[in-house]
């Protein structure tokens, strides 16, 4: 179970943590609505049937693309989703066990297609050389690889029994079979929000330190948690959200404050938190202590002791802190 996961569950370790300690994510929705209210919303040509995860989560990883450190990235994939391939590659042995030659032959459909449409990732990164404006071409290219990593993503996260297209690609198709698995209209969308951030958020792509998103030291502790990235240490997550009253409906604060507290060690010297709207192209940022305020903090805590508190209730079966830590509890408000 991944930090979202725990965090959906109400009764999770994790969830009952956050709800002593920071029990006012209604502050937090108010604060981004108020930020970004009279702010136009990008939205695609048709919304009937659209597929909006699928596009947000593409819209995450082209974010990512967008800063030049990212061509640093193109031999490397923990911060992309292999796994999710490699969940392919399982689901095709469960399908067809008796069957060692057709189970190799499926396999194998599956990484003739993984192989060459991640090596083209890896071309179009190269290609980017780090630019802020690409061709049109290429900036096309790259939006249809990131909504396929999408896919992949949504494999890895929801596993190998949900449906998806990817599951339909012919053997050995190649990048050409991407086209075929982009619904219409939402590389168009994709583009926008590129353009969007690129012209909205030039100083934020000028950040000196930037890292990709990848797993955290202590996100075993809650059964896996990964951000999207850090820029001169905020931590930031994208939101491509139509509607902002629907960030009341995930526990997103909570999310976001966990994963700086799954640092650890503070090897990503996170000091700051932030979301990117992709729809309105607004960033809004917090430090860490105005956030836990934000959130309804009784008392000030280094991020240290945070940390500490945090595994401390991860490690009781109730998810409740020992007396020596605990705050007091605050009446909570709904997500």
């Amino acid at each position: 179970m991944s930090l979202s996961s725990q965090l959906r569950d109400r009764t999770s370790p994790a969830s009952l943590f956050f709800e002593e300690r920071f029990p006012r994510l209604r502050a937090a929705q108010q604060d981004v609505v108020a930020r970004a209210s009279g702010i136009e919303i990008l939205l695609p040509d048709t919304e009937d049937g659209y597929p909006w995860g699928s596009v947000g989560t593409a819209v995450d990883y082209r974010v990512r693309f967008a800063f030049p450190q990212s061509v640093a990235y193109a031999d490397r994939w923990d911060f992309m989703a292999p796994e999710g391939f490699s969940l392919l590659v399982d689901r095709a042995r469960e399908l067809l066990p008796p069957l060692p030659a057709e189970e190799g032959a499926c396999s194998q459909r599956l990484s003739g297609w993984a192989g060459p449409f991640f090596e083209s990732l890896r071309d179009l990164l190269r290609a980017t050389g780090g630019q802020a404006v690409l061709s049109p071409e290429l900036e096309w290219g790259l939006a249809s690889h990131c909504y396929v990593l999408g896919l992949y993503d949504a494999v890895h996260r929801a596993g190998t029994a949900m449906p998806s297209p990817l599951y339909d690609v012919p053997a050995m198709a190649g990048v050409a079979a991407i086209s075929r698995l982009c619904p219409n209209g939402t590389i168009a969308d994709i583009v926008a929000m590129s353009h969007l951030f690129h012209r909205t958020q030039s100083e934020l792509l000028t950040a000196g330190r930037v890292v990709l998103g990848h797993g955290l030291v202590g996100g075993r502790s809650v059964g896996g948690a990964g951000f999207d990235l850090i820029a001169d240490g905020c931590l930031i997550d994208v939101k491509a959200a139509k509607d902002l009253r629907n960030l009341t409906k995930s526990a997103w604060a909570w999310q976001l404050l966990g994963y700086a507290l799954l640092d650890l060690n503070d090897a990503l010297a996170i000091r700051s938190v932030g979301l990117y709207l992709a729809r309105q192209g607004v960033f809004v940022e917090w430090s860490v202590d105005d956030f836990c305020g934000l959130l309804g903090a009784c008392r000030p805590r280094s991020l240290a002791s945070l940390r500490n508190d945090f595994q401390l209730a991860l490690k009781r079966p109730d998810g409740h802190e020992t007396s020596s830590t605990a705050t007091p509890i605050r009446g909570s408000e709904e997500i």
